[in-house]
């Protein structure tokens, strides 16, 4: 899931620069949100599949 994810443009939005949130370093901060988004997206992937 990780792969769909424009991480320069979650970082920019979330925390107002480009380069705060990475795939590998995800400060303390945003892991809940991040989590969150991680589990919309595989929830989508689960019923896309089944189309």
């Amino acid at each position: 899931m990780k792969d769909l994810i424009n991480w320069h443009e979650l970082s920019r939005r979330l925390s107002g620069n480009g380069q705060n949130i990475r795939p590998n370093k995800i400060p303390k901060k945003y892991e809940k949100k991040i989590a969150r988004l991680l589990k919309i997206l595989e929830a989508w992937e689960r019923w896309q599949n089944r189309a």
